[in-house]
């Protein structure tokens, strides 16, 4: 890997934790829609950081969730369960985001909150044995 795609799988591991935080007092706030939807941000961000490693670029949703399974998944990088968790951190996305008709609980933010640490937490080891993070 090299230096320039290095610094920016730290800025996005860096980012992941400043969304784990925004989650947190989004959650403390009382916004519990907002905060589902930034715990997905940080599963998102940690997933692109992880495909960088492979030397691949995905923007768009489905292209980095096809890669999380196609590519570190598949090939044993990661646990089959996170993919799972992926797919359930974007579903309460876009229900919180785009259904207007979604109500979203304390309970089920600090769910999406755990979830997305738990996430971010294997992604992160993955990523230390790749040695693209100390």
């Amino acid at each position: 890997m090299d230096e320039a795609t290095a610094a920016v799988v730290q800025i996005r591991v860096a980012r992941t934790g400043e969304e784990l935080r925004a989650t947190q007092q989004l959650i403390e706030s009382g916004l519990y829609r907002i905060a589902c939807s930034r715990a997905y941000y940080a599963a998102f961000l940690t997933t692109t950081a992880a495909l960088l490693t492979l030397g691949v670029i995905r923007g768009k949703h489905s292209g980095v969730e096809a890669g999380l399974h196609e590519l570190l998944i598949k090939r044993g990088h990661l646990e089959a369960e996170y993919g799972k968790l992926f797919l359930l951190l974007r579903k309460s996305r876009e229900d919180s985001d785009y259904n207007d008709r979604t109500t979203v609980t304390e309970e089920m933010a600090r769910q999406r909150l755990s979830d997305a640490e738990h996430f971010v937490t294997r992604l992160e080891r993955y990523l230390r044995e790749v040695k693209a993070i100390q």
